[in-house]
């Protein structure tokens, strides 16, 4: 990459919109309850899909679209868990793109 692109791209950093959290919850017991939390982390697409859909309230889907607006790209992260490829940050991404379905998944 050139050195004139690469400082075009450093120029542009994390916005003052994302300084803090958008978040359903606070507590991760809470989250760590759900029943398909582990499954979900572990790779099963279904439970991810019924966990983002119990866990993530309307509040927090919609403070994320009013906080970013329309045209922001969202990137889930990709952890390898033990269990497998956790797919909660994917169906959390479908979720606020309002793409929820697990239809939506390509």
């Amino acid at each position: 990459m050139e050195r004139a692109a690469r400082k075009t791209i450093r120029q542009h950093g994390i916005p003052p919109e994302a300084d803090l959290p958008v978040s359903s919850y606070r507590d991760a017991r809470t989250i760590q309850a759900h029943l398909d939390y582990e499954a979900a982390k572990g790779g099963h697409r279904e439970a991810a899909a019924r966990f983002v859909s119990d866990m993530v309230k309307p509040e927090t889907v919609e403070e994320t679209r009013r906080r970013f607006g329309p045209d922001v790209l969202y990137v889930p992260v990709h952890a390898e868990e033990e269990s497998g490829r956790n797919q909660i940050p994917v169906f959390l991404d479908l979720r606020v793109i309002g793409r929820g379905a697990l239809a939506s998944w390509p």
